[in-house]
């Protein structure tokens, strides 16, 4: 396993967590964030309503397919067209490189709107991009959900060579605050799939406690009318066990 520098910030809202977990191994370095809900009570509807948006966003970036050549400013529309609709915003790029043992923002590509010294590369086969969409209302709470990818070739076709960028983050999204009518059936299978994912890569580095633990997050979400969370999770929840989970996504690949 690569040596580990990790650092991890909690911020907590009455029931809201947001987890930032970065480390540093040998052979890369993280950039991962999440929100969460803790307590007994359900978080308030535009609360929800929020989050799903914004993993709507996550998730339509990391379906995208796009031609070789195509810049960051090209695809930065994917993660806030949910939050579009609704004429709501975030003041922040979507995306930025990540170093190899480096820098946690580096270049030269990033993704975000306009045209600026971070986002003049195009995106490019094999380049680490963070995926960090977000809705923020001042004094009242505040969603961030941040993804690592890798930029990878999907094909060919008569119009050429089409990218997309594939998740390395293997942690998973806060079931509690999603509302599964909001989702289209691809945006709920690409969910069920990615979580499906995580099971299989992080579990088997779990037991006991913490593996019943990653099977309830990451148990398949049914369509409208089922988007409740597994009985057992929940307020049940524990920052201990989030903690030891992040750290383990971020080994996962190692």
């Amino acid at each position: 396993m690569a040596d580990v520098v990790y650092g991890i910030l909690i911020r907590i809202h009455n029931s809201a967590l947001l987890l930032i977990q970065l480390s540093r191994h040998s052979d890369g370095t993280t950039d991962v964030t999440r929100t969460h809900w803790f307590g007994d009570t359900d978080a308030p509807k535009n609360v929800k309503e929020a989050y799903t948006r914004v993993l709507q966003g996550s998730i339509d970036l990391m379906r995208a397919k796009f031609p070789t050549g195509t810049y960051g400013r090209n695809v930065d529309a994917y993660a806030r067209r949910a939050l579009w609709g609704v004429m709501q915003d975030y003041r922040h790029g979507t995306g930025h490189g990540i170093g190899a043992f480096l820098s946690v923002h580096e270049g030269p590509q990033s993704i975000g709107q306009g045209l600026g010294s971070g986002n003049d590369a195009p995106l490019t086969p094999g380049m680490f991009e963070s995926v960090e969409p977000g809705y923020y209302v001042p004094g009242n709470f505040g969603i961030r959900l941040e993804t690592d990818v890798v930029c990878v070739r999907l094909g060919n076709s008569s119009d050429g060579t089409f990218l997309g960028l594939d998740p390395v983050t293997l942690l998973p999204f806060e079931r509690s605050l999603i509302i599964v009518e909001m989702l289209s059936s691809e945006q709920l299978n690409w969910l069920n799939e990615y979580h499906a994912k995580v099971r299989q890569l992080v579990g088997p580095k779990l037991s006991g406690d913490d593996l019943t633990f990653l099977n309830q997050l990451t148990e398949p979400i049914k369509a409208a009318g089922h988007n409740c969370p597994p009985e057992g999770s929940g307020g049940a929840t524990t920052k201990p066990a989030l903690l030891l989970l992040a750290l383990l996504a971020t080994l996962a690949l190692s």
